[in-house]
């Protein structure tokens, strides 16, 4: 394993502990800064018995229409499974790639080896949408589903710590997550990485359009 980052951990008693802080470095989007774990409000999650399974790689697919895709778009991310015991829960991470990039697990998966779920999702045309991006698609909506999806097929995942780790124009889909759900949001934790919002993306309670 190399590299360092976030290490994400059982859930803390709640009110208690500090969140790890990722790396920090540079990108291609507007603005920067360095990203810290936000801990938030979050629902139990949906779960299901793991009998345990062996280690696997597999390929998540959402069904989305909107204005660039009228007759529908199949949108897909990335997930690596590690090998559990009947009855084990694991952490699940999602990395949402900079512009330009394109879902990969093995980042993170180089930061927390073994121990969870890596789920990398794929933004439409390399991008997420934000603020002048390719994308127009609901990207919010295409993670919470997502979310759903992995509580209800991934027998391993730990749906009370789900964490969110954007990079650049990931982590502008980052900070919109965190202001487009409210406190049954489904996730636990989220870590910005280089990059911040600026007043032309958010302003005035609303997301530029």
């Amino acid at each position: 394993m190399g590299g360092s980052g976030p290490t994400v951990s059982p859930l803390p008693p709640t009110g208690s502990g500090s969140e790890p802080t990722p790396p920090t470095g540079s990108g291609s989007e507007t603005g920067s800064g360095s990203g810290s774990g936000a801990p938030t409000t979050t629902t139990s999650g949906p779960t299901i018995p793991n009998p345990g399974s062996a280690a696997a790689e597999l390929t998540l697919n959402i069904e989305q229409t909107w204005s660039q895709e009228p007759s529908g778009y199949t949108r897909t991310a990335k997930v690596t499974v590690p090998a559990t015991t009947a009855g084990q829960k694991v952490p699940v991470v999602f990395h949402l790639h900079g512009n330009g990039g394109q879902g990969n697990t093995r980042p993170v998966g180089g930061w927390l080896g073994d121990d969870c779920i890596i789920v990398a999702p794929d933004g439409y045309e390399r991008s997420w949408n934000v603020y002048t991006e390719a994308s127009k698609a609901d990207d919010v909506s295409f993670i919470i589903d997502l979310i759903a999806k992995i509580g209800a097929e991934i027998p391993a995942a730990d749906m009370n710590n789900v964490n969110i780790i954007g990079t650049s124009n990931g982590a502008a889909l980052t900070y919109r997550l965190l202001i487009e759900t409210g406190a049954d949001r489904p996730f636990r934790r989220a870590f910005p990485m280089v990059s911040s919002l600026i007043s032309p993306q958010y302003n005035n309670d609303q997301f530029w359009k």
